[in-house]
């Protein structure tokens, strides 16, 4: 594959035929469809970062234009960094990198501000105080007195004419 020369061959050059000899296509596709699927998740973002870095590798058409990788980059981020990183507008692989990592060490640094990280699906919801719904005495029956009901306005006469 490489023929001539192999001292003057690319770093690209020696990828493609490594994973070309050492890669079958059935591994390929399976790498292919990791990275077109691939999620921050649980993971922080150079964690993220090392795993998208690895995967592109076998997607090298989807990754050579700058704005695929970044939009592919930004859409596999948690949904709280994704929607500021792209607010920002990146306009390479490792601005929105870095963007991602100063937003996630912030949001470590003070974890009181940071959003919601998605779907709840099988989490229990913490429940809030409620007020006291349980009856204080029977109404109907004029047990209560309404001079004694703070906050309503005073007792007014109306006159009604036809």
């Amino acid at each position: 594959m490489l023929g001539g020369d192999v001292s003057k061959i690319t770093w690209e050059q020696f990828k493609e035929s490594f994973y070309a000899k050492f890669f079958s296509a059935n591994v390929k596709y399976a790498k292919q469809q990791k990275f077109l699927n691939l999620e921050q998740g649980d993971m922080t973002v150079e964690q993220y970062d090392t795993q998208f870095d690895m995967l592109s590798h076998f997607v090298p058409d989807v990754v050579k234009d700058e704005e695929v990788r970044i939009e592919n980059f930004v859409r596999g981020l948690r949904l709280d960094l994704q929607g500021i990183v792209r607010a920002l507008r990146p306009t390479t692989h490792a601005d929105a990198l870095r963007l991602a990592l100063d937003l996630s060490l912030h949001e470590r640094v003070d974890p009181s501000k940071a959003v919601g990280r998605g779907s709840a699906l099988g989490q229990k919801r913490k429940v809030e105080s409620q007020p006291d719904l349980t009856p204080q005495s029977n109404l109907r029956s004029g047990g209560f007195f309404p001079d004694k009901l703070p906050g309503l306005p005073p007792p007014r006469e109306i006159d009604f004419a036809i």
